[in-house]
């Protein structure tokens, strides 16, 4: 084994070990020669093959090149001469974890109401006026008109510096898209190559949204307008997030490039990019939320170096409230995470998907069937997580579940001595098959009650 010298450092790589083992290899080193020399030492004393996933580089270039991906530093502490190599299994790696319990993200929100359509007006409403003080508050929308006109115009106090504004606009919402803006408006396609080429008309766009110019006026009008054709009114489509940023076009364009793909594995253990709809505001408002104890990541997402962040704020309206998503100051020594598709991810996906499920499927189910208000929201909560232990998947059987739940708490019985009681009739059934049988006997039993 090579011994390391005084000019040695930490080295990393990310190594896939005879197809089983999968992880970060950290060893001290004076070159890549070395470093690969320690790797292959410790193959053959397992009885491995190694193969590099990414290229091995020094810990500080790595973490420059690709962010945190585990604690590194700290395992790195466990190197030295003595001890110059060890490998990390990737499930053993952790995540990245909260610097403390502070949140770092700062979230303001406004209640929007839908801008009218104002056919022929001198001086048209833009935006809702909640924006007008919030989000959009440095954006002069009458640039261009005159300057008698003036006194309806924002006032900005002199030496006032002026961001710009940007959108990131799902073309697949609307099949006028991307044709209503892309001769319009700064505009071009986060897809490059065969991507672009097979789904061009579907790709998300990066848009600027110019002051003072009547095409950006008219489309961002759209965008809080509702109407039944889409090619005048936005507001149900929702197609885009927002962004406000002192950086030129380019370089926020080449900052949102980096996250249309996640670089995951699928069930097979292999290396795969999947598409990441960030552009989706219902999404991007879900994940971002999910960050604000991770400084490591949101400094990754709003693309901070040298204490500097390309993105000042991000928007995203849902439904009647915009949010309004800035950073609170980071911790000195914050090292950008990388934005994969790893375990960290995964649970906010899969968080996401659970709270889509209860917001948009368990409550309307439940108010059509009760009525609204009838049960507790943290109730249908408790009953949603209980459904979710008895591994029952399938949605209908879980609405089911809950279903009988409802009906199981207004007759004040027991949903563990219907469950045994539907075993002895029924013998063992599948997690689903039983909430479905539990519905229907809990609603027998309801209506009993009312009867007797």
């Amino acid at each position: 084994m090579n011994t390391p010298t005084n000019k040695s450092e930490i080295w990393v790589g990310h190594y896939r070990l005879s197809n089983t083992l999968h992880g970060i290899a950290l060893g001290y080193a004076a070159s890549r020669d070395d470093f690969i020399a320690l790797i292959d030492d410790y193959c053959q004393q397992h009885d491995l093959t190694p193969n590099v996933q990414l290229a091995q580089l020094p810990l500080k270039t790595w973490v420059q090149r690709h962010g945190m991906q585990g604690d590194y530093w700290r395992l790195a502490q466990q190197l030295s001469p003595a001890n110059p190599f060890i490998f990390i299994p990737q499930e053993n790696l952790g995540e990245s974890k909260p610097a403390s319990q502070q949140a770092y993200l700062v979230t303001e929100t406004d209640n929007v109401d839908i801008v009218d359509e104002q056919w022929g007006e001198y001086f048209p409403v833009v935006i809702p006026p909640a924006l007008k003080d919030s989000f959009f508050r440095l954006m002069d929308w009458y640039e261009d008109y005159a300057d008698e006109d003036k006194s309806i115009k924002p006032h900005f106090d002199e030496g006032t510096q002026y961001p710009n504004y940007y959108l990131v606009i799902e073309g697949a919402k609307s099949f006028f898209f991307p044709t209503l803006f892309i001769d319009d408006m700064p505009t071009r396609c986060l897809y490059t190559g065969e991507t672009y080429e097979k789904i061009e008309e579907a790709s998300p766009y990066f848009v600027q949204i110019e002051p003072g110019v009547s095409r950006s006026r008219d489309f961002i009008k759209k965008l809080f307008t509702r109407h039944e054709s889409e090619m005048f009114g936005f507001w149900d489509l929702n197609p885009n997030i927002f962004i406000r940023s002192y950086h030129d076009f380019d370089t926020v364009y080449n900052h949102m490039r980096k996250f249309t793909h996640l670089q995951g594995q699928n069930d097979a253990g292999e290396d795969k990019w999947y598409f990441f709809r960030y552009y989706d505001p219902v999404v991007f408002s879900s994940y971002i939320q999910q960050l604000s104890n991770y400084p490591e990541r949101l400094a990754t997402l709003f693309g901070v170096k040298d204490g500097e962040a390309i993105i000042d704020a991000y928007g995203a309206r849902v439904d009647n409230t915009f949010y309004t998503f800035t950073l609170d100051n980071l911790p000195s020594d914050t090292a950008k995470a990388k934005i994969e598709l790893g375990e960290f991810e995964k649970n906010i996906f899969l968080q996401m998907n659970k709270d889509k499920l209860f917001n948009q499927e368990i409550i309307p189910a439940i108010e059509k069937e009760f009525g609204a208000e009838s049960f507790h929201q943290k109730d249908l909560a408790r009953w949603f997580s209980d459904a979710q232990k008895q591994n029952i998947c399938v949605e209908t059987s879980i609405i089911s579940y809950i279903k009988a739940r409802c009906y199981l708490a207004r007759a004040g019985l027991s949903s563990q001595e219907l469950t045994a009681r539907i075993k002895t009739e029924y013998g063992e059934l599948t997690p689903d098959d039983m909430a479905d049988i539990l519905y229907e006997e809990a609603k027998k039993l309801q209506g009993e009650k009312d009867n007797g």
